[in-house]
C-alpha cells in the first residue's frame, strides 16, 4: 500500500476495519518494526493515523504487533 499524496504527521489515513469488514488499507498494509502509520481501535472499527510525515508514493507500514490494534 502506497501513499497517493503527501501526508502530515497525525493525519487520519482511513479505516482498516469498518463495520466488521477489512478495507484495502487493512488487507494490504505491510508490517514493519519501523512503522509510519498506526492502527487504533475506535469503537468497533480500526482507524489509521500517520506517525510521521509520509511522502507521495512512500509505502505505508504498520507494526501489527502494536498493542493498540486489538
Amino acid at each position: 500500500m502506497f501513499a497517493k499524496k503527501n501526508i502530515n504527521k497525525k493525519d487520519f489515513i482511513g479505516f482498516a476495519l469498518f463495520k466488521g469488514n477489512k478495507t484495502t488499507l487493512g488487507r494490504y498494509t505491510n508490517h514493519s518494526k519501523n512503522p509510519n502509520i498506526e492502527f487504533i481501535m475506535l469503537e468497533k472499527n480500526i482507524v489509521s493515523f500517520a506517525l510521521s510525515k509520509i511522502k507521495n508514493n512512500q509505502e505505508l507500514l504498520v507494526n501489527y504487533r502494536h498493542e493498540k490494534i486489538y
